[in-house]
């Protein structure tokens, strides 16, 4: 009874809230309001537990990524990069529903990740991307990449820049899995290798270079590739 009770009042709340323009009806029935906004999280991870470092690889993959994405000549409401490194899936879903939690259907949001990825169906390894700062390492599968998306409104733009990451939507797989991921219209992703492929990345060498310079050489191919297609500052004069 008490439940029933609260519902009425909930609903009679929100009417009385519509009727005096508190809640604007567009966002009170999750519609669309014609206007296409974009948003986008940058993540890049280099330090590993059970991989090899790929500094400063993926941190100047996200740099690239966030210059090209500025240089847009459809302007982007949000472009973040996390201040920490993200080691586990809550923390991802965190971040992604804080960044495109106000979306609704005619936004586009904008999800970039560069890090290790892993699958191996010869010894049971299902794929991943793997989430780290060094000391603390997670797994994140394609059923916890797309649950995290779970309530947010518009188009989701994936661009999955590591090894095996076809794994993710069975793209090169030897069997297809039971399920696969991001089928919805609302989803397109867009990955570095195919299922049973590497994604390389060079950086610079350590014993020929001095810290600051490398901290400015390395970088993904595929990411290297995207970013400067992308970016007009590369295109012909």
């Amino acid at each position: 009874m008490f439940d029933r009770l609260r519902r009425y009042l909930a609903l009679w709340l929100t009417v009385c809230c519509l009727s005096a323009g508190f809640i604007s009806p567009r966002i009170a029935l999750g519609e669309a309001d014609g206007r296409r906004v974009n948003r986008a999280l940058l993540i890049g991870i280099d330090d590993f537990v059970s991989h090899p470092s790929s500094y400063p690889s993926s941190t100047n993959n996200v740099f690239a990524m966030q210059e090209a994405l500025q240089a847009s000549s459809v302007p982007f409401a949000a472009i973040m990069i996390p201040a920490a490194p993200v080691t586990d899936t809550q923390v991802l879903t965190e971040l992604i529903r804080s960044t495109f939690g106000a979306a609704d259907a005619d936004d586009v949001n904008y999800l970039y990740i560069s890090t290790h990825g892993e699958y191996d169906p010869a010894s049971g390894t299902d794929a991943a991307l793997l989430l780290s700062d060094g000391v603390t390492e997670g797994r994140l599968s394609p059923k916890a990449l797309q649950s995290a998306f779970d309530g947010v409104a518009g188009k989701k733009v994936l661009l999955l820049d590591a090894c095996y990451s076809g794994a993710f939507i069975g793209k090169g797989m030897r069997t297809q899995p039971e399920d696969v991921c991001f089928l919805g219209d609302d989803f397109k992703v867009l990955t570095s290798s195919g299922a049973m492929e590497e994604s390389w990345y060079w950086s610079a060498a350590q014993d020929t270079e001095t810290l600051e310079q490398q901290s400015q050489q390395g970088a993904f191919y595929f990411t290297q590739m995207l970013s400067q297609s992308l970016n007009p500052r590369y295109g012909s004069a």
